[in-house]
């Protein structure tokens, strides 16, 4: 028995690596297709560009988990049962129930590193990727800027830009700028402008332009410039401050937020419905695996192949990943929603463990009966 569990766990683990590696080089490069035209156009460091798509590592892992570790089961067992291998074990008496053994030792194992990753590194690694952001956004601001899109560059900022010139230079400037609510809003346009980082943060030097402002009696101001200086940093970055995300906050940060900010108090079911998500995130690497290998291990073996039985825990797995998605836009909304989180994980696990043991004991009774 020690054997067959040692193979099939290392054909479990070459699978799943395999697999998650493949999978995650594949996303990651997607997600690292932004950051491209950046480091290519628009100046930023390429040593930049590699702390950004290492930063967002983490958080493609905790997520494709589940799935890969599924698809390795299904994969692995499906080649154990089309060898025929799995009746030899059955043969030799080897029951279905200890031939899943390794698969649920494995699942227990990456639940445990899947709880590592949700609860410390993956919010660690994104608060350091939204501060790298706003460190860009500060010190390469020309950067942020892209061309034929209103740039929200700021809170109550909005810069538009027709074209570049280079990777500074600026051509077909619009820019609208609301963040002081005691001034009336003001409108600019030049033709030519630079993105500059100064000592008291970015500003956008403007040439040849005009500054239109619509006063509260409705009146408009026009006034036109040879050159012209505009602050782009948002009001609420002279403090420094920086609200954090609920991705980015750590679990006892979701739970006991500080209920003197605003923000805060105005998130929080947000935060709680994030927080019990993160908790029952790695619990579905042990309850795909559980799925998966009741629908290929249970019922009537088919020499024909077992494509009914994986197209079943396909939908099943994909069912369960839909409902989590909702149940948790409502547990973002409705405390009452909080506790269909767990039962989404759990109960498909104890019905799906349930069916796989059952059928042990019940083809063990009918051994000793013969």
């Amino acid at each position: 028995m020690q054997k067959l569990t040692s193979y099939i766990l290392k054909d479990l683990f070459v699978s799943f690596l395999i697999i998650t590696v493949s999978l995650l080089c594949l996303v990651w490069l997607i997600q690292s297709m932004r950051f491209i035209e950046q480091i290519l156009n628009e100046g930023i460091p390429v040593s930049i560009f590699f702390e950004l798509s290492a930063l967002v590592i983490p958080t493609i892992l905790s997520l494709i988990l589940p799935f890969t570790y599924f698809v390795s089961i299904l994969y692995v067992y499906n080649r154990l049962s089309s060898e025929s291998e799995l009746v030899v074990m059955h043969a030799s008496g080897v029951s279905y129930a200890n031939a899943a053994k390794p698969a649920l030792y494995f699942s227990i194992i990456l639940m445990l590193f899947s709880y590592l990753l949700t609860l410390y590194i993956v919010p660690a690694s994104y608060r350091n990727f939204k501060n790298l952001q706003d460190l860009i956004r500060n010190e390469y601001s020309s950067a942020l800027l892209q061309e034929g899109v209103f740039n929200n560059v700021a809170k109550g900022i909005t810069i538009y830009v027709e074209s570049r010139l280079s990777a500074s230079q600026l051509r077909g400037i619009l820019a609208h700028d609301q963040r002081d609510p005691t001034k009336a809003p003001s409108t600019f346009l030049a033709e030519t402008g630079t993105v500059n980082q100064t000592e008291k943060g970015p500003r956008l030097m403007m040439t040849r332009g005009s500054r239109q402002q619509l006063s509260k009696s409705g009146n408009l101001a026009l006034l036109e410039f040879d050159h012209y200086t505009l602050d782009i940093m948002a009001i609420d970055k002279v403090s420094n401050y920086r609200w954090l995300e609920p991705r980015e906050r750590f679990l006892h940060e979701l739970f006991s937020p500080n209920m003197e900010e605003y923000d805060n108090i105005k998130n929080l079911q947000v935060f709680r419905a994030e927080g019990h998500q993160r908790i029952t995130q790695p619990i579905y690497v042990l309850t795909f695996g559980v799925i998966a290998l009741t629908l290929l291990l249970t019922g009537n073996f088919s020499r024909l192949g077992q494509t009914r039985k994986i197209i079943l825990a396909v939908l099943a797995i994909l069912l369960i990943q839909a409902t989590s998605l909702t149940i948790k836009n409502y547990a973002a909304k409705y405390s009452w929603a909080e506790f269909l989180i767990y039962l989404n994980a759990i109960i498909p696990l104890l019905i799906f463990a349930y069916y796989l043991i059952g059928e042990h004991r019940l083809k063990k009774t009918q051994r000793k009966k013969i």
